[in-house]
């Protein structure tokens, strides 16, 4: 065996013993769990197991259900706060400064405004005056303001129930982005009702640990501290002004000393104080008390990123601090402030602790501060990454916190990775049969393929969910696809009357061009869905692109290296003699395109005009929905709770016989509301059994995603059509990209119209996120075997300079038959599988991708190719000369004929 075969031969091994290893853990932690686990395992190792293994979605795991509620008193009482720091700013924007004071009554809904100078009356009339007939803050009758008299301001009630509104829906994207910078992707944050929220995060079982680590308030403040009106020498002999709540508070507890009063504008907060501790020891903490003023000099608000740093000496010597750098803005202010508080302490404050109050020596004008606490690593990498999130608009006090089941039952589960074992036999069979010994080549070729998108998924710490499982099964048969292209191309060298040896060489070379078209158009769909993709459309687009990769690896190298080998050390390999057409077959395709024109006319304004009349079927993704929480009397499964009923979102309570059940709500409105209970309650009694159940609560919610996503989607199509097509433009010519982009179009259109009739017709489920990651899947996949006809064209166009076109397109198609048919048959075998075997999870999805394959098959040979076909006639009839280019960048222009 060749030097250079055995060194490829070990790199495919050590990618594979590698491979091996990043999933080992994964394996041995899914072994070690559930009712009855394969491996006994301890509840440390498990542990540790899980935090090294491939995350899985809520779909597949479940996690900590929170149910969270903005504090309405103190988010409205911020709001009226918020409107008097505005009226304050206004009157020190004066010239001179209007004196007086400005502050929130006790019930938070009374601004009293007071104006001391008489002189000063007019201009702080007119500033009230213009803030409630431009801003509509609060009522104010002009001319009413009098010198030395409150005059108190009624705060609109209207603006404090809109800005609730959107304190809830700023909460939800707050929460998902410190959410998902934590490392825990795909959550599922909904609104419920008007001042609700409920989390769901992946993997996490103890509630209370998400709400500490992942949804604190995060308040950043600079606030100034109380201090003595005498100058002291401080540590540098520089005179300062130290801080002296020892005079008015105890300092160990808090309390007002006895004969004494909290200074007016200031409040007693938590002080957390850190002690340097010896070489290799965590710095200890202690809590005493310190009066600051109330009213912050900045916020958080200001912060434009943060990093954790560790003090010099490394983690076991230095303190872990983190340090926050300001926007310009921001910078600008604590210039400003610095310089207001030289000598002075100025309080660093998180969540309403102080953590430092360091004296300022000088002004700061670079932009960064740095907080110290006595932080563990961990505890400071976490503060980070949510500062940098951003803080909570409001308050949320937690309603409610429990650990929940996936959202797909046991079944679901087991049925999909059935579908994923049944499949990848069938086509492992296949391909043996079909191929021989060098289709037993294939099947290890794609079991390393797989072995890759795990591990790869295992070092990106990418969440694993059910549509993942789908898109790695659909690799299984596209990985197929590569070897079929070479084994093809090897066969016609073998019939060519090339020895093996040739014929193997020849196979790759003239193979690449059109594995690598093929699945680098494929990978733009792929990446487009993954920058514009939510929820489980990215798990999805992660597993398909990362298989795309693996597949081009394993296609062109690990199959190359193995035949090599196989060939070298016996002296020969098999490519079976099976084959769906004789190479000398001839089919006029072309005949029959002004036919098929038609046709495919009819289906794509049928089905585009089928859902502009009567809408899409939108699935509970992407509408308002209700959720009903049910306790039953005796213990079912989600299987059970749903009963022959479609489009439910179910998930069981971990530990109790309660389930949260999750319906679409079409339209909104109390009654429509109602009639949605009486369903629900309805549809119970048939599943459960009246009287067998309780309804413990019944709430309307919000879409996952919302309706933008559906212009996110058509936004995706449009970005990854034009880059298909610029693509094809460069590696073939315009016409050829102009007819693989409507060709797809076409399939993307049926595909969702026919899915959509099904729909209606209670044949398929609603459209959901994995719906939408099928369709625009289809969008670069059915693209592939378009690309395989196009390939042969430019080939044959090399051979046969002069042969017309219509000839030689025929010519084309006829003989990339027996590649289309393999290529197409390994992956509707894969998809056949997931639509009867896959259950309900995969059902929809594959259905979908299935439509979209056959649909991409036809279009190929009766749309994108006749269309080729059609603009070289017009070309042709205008007198412009056509350009091909070949796959070795090598430019014909042949003289084009009539048939």
């Amino acid at each position: 065996m060749k030097s250079n075969t055995i060194q490829r031969l070990l790199v495919v091994l050590a990618v594979t013993l590698g491979s091996i290893y990043l999933i080992t853990p994964t394996m041995r932690y899914f072994l070690g769990v559930g009712e009855t686990p394969v491996l006994a395992t301890s509840e440390e190792k498990l542990a540790e197991l899980k935090s090294q293994s491939v995350p899985l979605g809520l779909d597949l795991q479940g996690g900590v259900d929170v149910l969270l509620a903005v504090d309405t008193e103190k988010t409205e009482a911020a709001k009226v706060t918020d409107i008097a720091d505005i009226i304050r700013r206004n009157f020190s924007a004066e010239s001179p400064s209007i004196e007086g004071s400005v502050e929130v009554s006790s019930g938070t809904r009374e601004i009293i405004v007071t104006v001391n100078r008489q002189d000063q009356v007019r201009a702080a009339d007119n500033t009230l005056t213009e803030m409630s007939e431009k801003n509509q803050y609060f009522t104010y009758d002009s001319g009413s303001l009098q010198p030395n008299n409150a005059m108190r301001l009624p705060v609109n009630q209207d603006l404090l129930r809109q800005d609730m509104v959107q304190t809830v829906d700023s909460s939800i994207k707050v929460i998902r982005d410190r959410v998902d910078s934590l490392g825990v992707t795909q959550p599922t944050i909904v609104k419920q009702g008007n001042d609700r929220i409920r989390v769901q995060i992946p993997g996490e079982k103890d509630p209370q640990k998400a709400i500490d680590t992942m949804i604190r308030p995060a308040k950043l403040e600079f606030r100034g501290v109380h201090t003595s009106d005498q100058q002291v020498p401080g540590s540098d002999g520089d005179p300062s002004f130290p801080e002296n709540s020892s005079e008015f508070i105890d300092i160990t507890t808090g309390k007002v000393l006895e004969g004494k009063r909290i200074p007016p504008g200031y409040e007693v907060l938590p002080y957390r104080q850190t002690n340097r501790a010896e070489r290799g020891q965590q710095p200890e903490t202690s809590t005493r008390y310190i009066l600051v003023k109330k009213q912050p000099e900045l916020t958080g608000a200001a912060l434009k990123d943060s990093h954790v740093n560790i003090a010099q000496g490394g983690l076991s010597a230095g303190e872990v601090e983190v340090i926050v750098q300001f926007n310009d803005e921001g910078t600008k202010r604590f210039d400003e402030i610095t310089q207001k508080y030289s000598r002075k302490p100025l309080a660093i404050v998180l969540d309403g602790v102080v953590y430092s109050a360091p004296n300022i020596t000088e002004r700061i004008s670079g932009g960064y501060c740095s907080i110290t606490g006595g932080f563990a690593l961990e505890e400071a990498t976490n503060l980070s990454l949510v500062l940098k999130a951003g803080a909570l608009p409001a308050e949320l006090i937690t309603m409610d916190m429990r650990t929940v089941e996936a959202t797909l039952g046991a079944d679901s589960i087991s049925n999909s990775v059935f579908a994923l074992a049944l499949g990848s036999i069938i086509v492992a069979v296949y391909m043996i049969a079909y191929y021989g010994a060098a289709g037993v080549i294939a099947v290890i070729a794609v079991i390393i393929n797989v072995l890759l998108i795990f591990a790869f998924m295992k070092l990106a710490n990418a969440t694993l969910t059910l549509s993942g499982i789908g898109g790695i099964l659909l690799t299984v048969g596209m990985a197929v696809d590569a070897n079929v292209l070479i084994y093809e191309r090897i066969r016609e060298e073998l019939r060519e009357g090339k020895t093996m040896k040739q014929a193997i060489q020849l196979g790759f070379g003239k193979a690449f061009s059109v594995i690598f078209d093929a699945n680098l158009t494929t990978l733009i769909s792929g990446l487009v869905l993954l920058q514009f993709g939510e929820g489980s459309i990215k798990g999805f687009a992660l597993s398909l692109n990362v298989g795309i990769i693996a597949t081009m690896f394993t296609g062109l190298f690990v199959t190359k290296a193995l035949i090599d080998g196989w060939y070298e050390k016996l002296g020969n390999i098999g490519f079976g003699t099976l084959s769906w057409f004789k190479h000398a077959v001839h089919i006029d395709f072309l005949k029959l395109r002004k036919a098929v024109y038609g046709i495919s006319l009819v289906m794509c304004v049928g089905c585009l005009g089928y859902v502009l009349v009567n809408g899409s079927n939108w699935g509970v993704d992407f509408e308002g929905g209700l959720l009903t929480e049910v306790s039953t009397e005796k213990e079912l499964t989600t299987q059970q709770v749903e009963g022959e009923f479609e489009g439910w979102r179910i998930q069981k309570v971990a530990g109790v016989n309660q389930f949260l059940v999750r319906t679409k709500l079409a339209e909104e409105g109390e009654q429509t509301l109602a009639a949605a209970k009486t369903e629900v309650a309805q549809r119970l009694d048939e599943t459960i059994g009246a009287g067998q159940y309780t309804v413990l609560s019944s709430e309307a919610v919000s879409n996952e995603v919302g309706r933008e996503f559906t212009n996110k989607a058509i936004l995706s199509c449009i970005i990854a059509s034009l880059g298909i097509l610029i693509y094809l433009a460069f590696r073939f010519e315009f016409v050829f990209g102009v007819a693989a982009v409507v060709a797809l179009l076409h399939d993307v259109i049926i595909a969702y119209g026919v899915f959509n009739i099904m729909g209606d017709m209670k044949l398929a489920g609603e459209v959901t996120l994995d719906v939408v990651a099928a369709l625009l899947v289809v969008l670069g996949y059915s693209v592939n075997d378009t690309i395989i006809i196009f390939d042969r064209i430019r080939e044959n166009r090399k051979l046969h300079p002069n042969m017309p076109d219509y000839k030689l397109i025929n010519l084309s198609i006829s003989e990339s038959l027996n590649r289309t048919i393999m290529t197409v048959s390994t992956v509707v075998f894969v998809l056949v599988v997931m639509v009867f075997f896959g259950g309900s999870g995969l059902f929809d999805f594959a259905l979908v991708l299935l439509i979209g394959v056959v649909m991409g098959t036809y279009s190929s040979l009766y749309v994108a190719s006749p269309l080729v076909y059609f603009m070289h006639e017009r070309a042709r009839k205008k007198g412009k000369a056509i350009t091909y280019r070949t796959s070795g960048e090598q430019e014909v222009q042949p003289m084009l004929k009539n048939r």
